[in-house]
């Protein structure tokens, strides 16, 4: 009798979606903004997906999944409460393969680098150090192209206003239609 064997998520999308653009957000810990991203951007492509089925022309011909890691991160860590909240509260759902309230914190690490097609640092700060460690992998580092202040110890407040700007920046970055207000 064969056992089951867990399946990482970025295996199955590599294994179902051979042609997904695969887009990595990077910030300082992973608990906060690069998950915030991830989880922001799979719900908008989800979405445009489903426009695609329907026959919206304006959706895009490659599939795009986010993941994220930490250029710090305590490896393990969950997202923070108040994240989860705000993404929840802004209708962003958590169901797989983007249940973001499973997310653990990772390194970034060589083979995640080079697994992504596009690595989003969260800052230019975070850009410039990815650039340093991974050098080989310039050319595929961004910024969404403005600096997401770190909402970490803040109130929940401080957590929507930085979902806000993520969903703003990478709505422009990806181009993925507007923000929902409140």
């Amino acid at each position: 009798m064969s056992q089951a064997v867990a399946v990482p998520l970025e295996a199955r999308v590599e294994n179902e979606l051979p042609s997904v653009h695969k887009v990595l957000f990077v910030c300082t810990g992973n608990t906060c903004r690069s998950p915030m991203a991830a989880a922001l951007l799979n719900d908008k492509m989800r979405t445009r997906e489903v426009c695609s089925a329907m026959g919206d022309e304006a959706s895009p011909l490659k599939p795009v999944f986010a993941t994220s890691a930490g250029l710090w991160a305590e490896v393990g860590a969950p997202i923070t409460a108040l994240a989860a909240a705000a993404l929840a509260e802004a209708g962003v759902a958590a169901v797989p393969p983007n249940d973001y309230t499973a997310h653990r914190a990772r390194l970034v690490s060589e083979e995640l680098m080079t697994e992504a097609d596009e690595v989003v640092a969260i800052t230019g700060a975070h850009a410039m150090e990815l650039m340093m460690r991974f050098p080989q992998h310039a050319a595929k580092i961004t910024t969404l192209g403005v600096d997401i202040p770190d909402p970490y110890g803040g109130d929940a407040t401080r957590y929507r206003a930085c979902l806000e700007m993520l969903c703003y920046a990478i709505s422009r970055h990806f181009g993925v239609g507007e923000c929902d207000e409140g």
